[in-house]
């Protein structure tokens, strides 16, 4: 865009209107009429202190693992939002090439997604150090944490569709995020001796030119992208809960997802949750969490699974079954994805799984195990069948037979139309 190139653009660098460490945070984006809010807009300084120095955030999507819902609102009404962003922000930092998570996310949110082959060892490995906490909250100093940044088009659809927010339209914008500093959300290091969060600053790039705008108004009369709309269901723990009994026994959920009801589906991507934290350190045991911690996919012992659209069958024959027939939809249904050995299957029992391709490689088994398809339809009713095979196992990790919380982020389509001084959100 040649505004870009002429002076017409400004960044501007706003702090929260109000803060509540590990609650709360709102932006207000400006009230001034006649300009124009780009959609490239950022958070930066997104990190916490603690008295732990150099304590890990999570491996999968570092400093995010701060963020539990996100949202942008013009007064009282939603523009775009992503609820339960930490288990969807995982996958979307699984959802590309492995180059890029080392090369480029990483030293942004601060995770440690990606695998190279250790000169030393020729295992798989995390081979760049990564960037910790420290013990002041403060954005500069010598004893200033590690902060992120985040890129917010990933977190809010609507601003990978508009080409500006007019605040002739939307006069009231504001930025709202709803924070944890529970440490069993954002650490590697569940050790209970934390600090603060550190303040955020909202990057924004403005347009101020009356004239310029006027005219950018006038060629936008409609907008539409995917909103990433959410819905979960309950897998209850096992008949025995992994005790003498369950072994080979099958055990099956039929669920409705009322949450996509009457509206067109696009891709959906399911994330299965154990709720306890603690059983994710369950093979290192003590304060750190096992591989990828908590936000990622767990994988279960011969898992299926099949889609019922609207009384018919998605998935030929028995729907979704092996590891690698999931692994393959997965990919041909969303593209790149970061693997690893292992990363979609969960061993029997100590003896059965080496992870000897990989440096600490039991501890990543089974940690980014998604199930995706594709609708493409709108749903009247939709039908989930998932079962596992239970087995017999004392200590943690237990998937195959633990309760589990299973999400389902699905790919919803949203529109935006212009009146002359109005606008509508809607359904397509």
């Amino acid at each position: 865009m040649s505004f870009y190139s002429d002076g017409n653009v400004a960044t501007k660098y706003l702090d929260p209107k109000s803060f509540i460490d590990g609650a709360r945070c709102t932006f207000d984006l400006g009230n001034r009429t006649h300009m124009a809010i780009l959609p490239n807009m950022r958070l930066i300084n997104v990190g916490i202190a603690s008295t732990n120095v150099n304590r890990e955030y999570n491996p999968l999507i570092g400093v995010e693992g701060l963020i539990k819902n996100i949202r942008l609102l013009d007064g009282r009404t939603e523009l775009t939002k992503t609820s339960n962003y930490q288990l969807y922000k995982g996958f979307l930092n699984s959802n590309q090439k492995n180059a890029k998570s080392i090369s480029m996310r990483n030293h942004r949110n601060l995770a440690q997604l990606g695998v190279e082959m250790d000169n030393t060892t020729n295992l798989l490995n995390r081979n760049v150090a990564p960037k910790g906490t420290n013990t002041s909250n403060a954005q500069s100093g010598a004893a200033a944490t590690s902060t992120g940044e985040i890129d917010l088009r990933e977190a809010l659809p609507m601003l990978n569709a508009i080409p500006h927010l007019p605040t002739d339209i939307f006069s009231n914008l504001k930025l709202e995020i709803e924070f944890t500093n529970d440490v069993n959300f954002w650490a590697n290091d569940v050790s209970t001796n934390v600090g603060a969060m550190v303040v955020p600053t909202l990057v924004v790039d403005v347009l101020d030119n009356p004239e310029i705008v006027r005219k950018m108004n006038a060629a936008l009369s409609s907008a539409q992208w995917i909103e990433v709309e959410h819905d979960q269901v309950h897998f209850p723990v096992s008949a025995n809960n992994g005790a003498a009994g369950d072994l080979n026994n099958t055990q099956e959920i039929n669920s409705i997802l009322d949450g996509f009801k009457n509206k067109r589906v696009e891709r959906m991507v399911q994330v299965k949750e154990d709720p306890v934290k603690a059983n994710y350190r369950g093979i290192g045991g003590g304060n750190d969490y096992d591989g990828l911690g908590w936000a990622g996919s767990l994988a279960i012992r011969e898992e299926k699974i099949q889609v019922r659209i609207n009384g018919k069958n998605l998935l030929p024959r028995q729907g979704l079954v092996g590891n690698m027939e999931r692994l393959g939809m997965l990919v041909d249904t969303y593209g790149d994805f970061t693997a690893y050995p292992g990363l979609n299957t969960r061993g029997i029992d100590t003896g059965l799984v080496k992870g000897d391709s990989a440096a600490d490689g039991r501890k990543y088994m089974g940690q980014l195990s998604y199930n995706s398809w594709y609708i493409g339809d709108k749903v009247f009713n939709l039908q989930i069948t998932h079962s596992r095979k239970n087995e017999v196992r004392a200590a943690q990790p237990k998937p195959s037979t633990n309760a589990l919380n299973v999400h389902y982020f699905g790919e919803v389509k949203k529109g935006l139309i212009l009146g002359k001084n109005n606008y509508n959100i809607v359904y397509l």
